[in-house]
C-alpha cells in the first residue's frame, strides 16, 4: 500500500526506464505497476488527464531517480501510459532548456542548469531520454539471411507496459504504427 504522503517515503526507486520527453504533458506520467509501493504515495494533488484514450485521473505519485538528469521526480501513477517526463516541468520548475534544431540535423537535447548537455533519442519524431543502461541494446544488426545477404537493421522498443510494448521496426522503412506493427 503506498504511503499517505510523500513526506513518509524514505529513498526513490532506482530503474531502468527509457522516458519519452513530451511538450504535450503537463505532468511526469508512470504506469503504477512499474513503482513499488513503499516507493509511491497518495498525492496532495491529485489530478484528471484528457487522454487519447479518453478521461483517467490518479491520486498517486511515486519516487523515481532520474539517473541520467541527476534527479529524482514524482511522476503521477497511472493505469496505463509510457513513461513520461515533462518538459514544461523540466524548463520551468528545474531550469532546463529543450533544444531540437531539426533544420540543422541536430538531435534533441536537454541542457542542465549547470550546462549538461544530455543528448535524446528520436524514435517515430518523439525524443526519449534513453536510460545508460538501455543505450547499448537499443538495436543490433543480423548478420546474414539465409542467402548470406546482410539483413536490416531493426530496432527493438522495449516498453515494460502496455499493448504497444515488444514491437519490431526495420529502421530503413517509414515508422508504422497502430495494429500493422508486427509482435515479437
Amino acid at each position: 500500500m503506498p504511503a499517505k504522503s510523500e513526506e513518509y517515503v524514505d529513498g526513490c526507486f532506482e530503474a531502468s526506464i527509457d522516458w519519452i520527453v513530451d511538450t504535450g504533458s503537463a505532468q511526469d506520467l508512470l504506469t503504477d505497476h512499474h513503482v513499488p509501493d513503499h516507493y509511491g504515495y497518495y498525492s496532495d494533488n491529485p489530478i484528471r488527464l484528457i487522454t487519447a484514450n479518453g478521461e483517467s485521473s490518479s491520486m498517486k505519485q511515486g519516487k523515481v531517480k532520474v539517473p541520467e538528469l541527476n534527479t529524482t521526480v514524482s511522476p503521477y501513477l497511472v493505469q496505463s501510459s509510457p513513461p513520461v517526463l515533462s518538459v514544461g516541468l523540466r524548463c520551468v520548475e528545474d531550469g532546463f532548456d529543450f533544444v531540437w534544431r531539426g533544420s540543422k540535423n541536430e538531435k534533441p537535447k536537454l541542457v542542465s542548469p549547470d550546462g549538461k548537455v544530455i543528448e535524446l533519442e528520436v524514435r517515430d519524431y518523439v525524443p526519449y531520454l534513453c536510460s545508460k543502461s538501455n543505450q547499448s541494446s537499443v538495436s543490433t544488426v543480423a548478420k546474414s539471411n539465409n542467402n548470406g545477404s546482410p539483413m536490416k537493421r531493426v530496432k527493438v522498443m522495449a516498453s515494460s507496459s502496455g499493448p504497444e510494448s515488444g514491437f519490431m521496426e526495420e529502421e530503413d522503412s517509414p515508422p508504422v504504427t497502430g495494429p500493422l506493427r508486427r509482435r515479437i
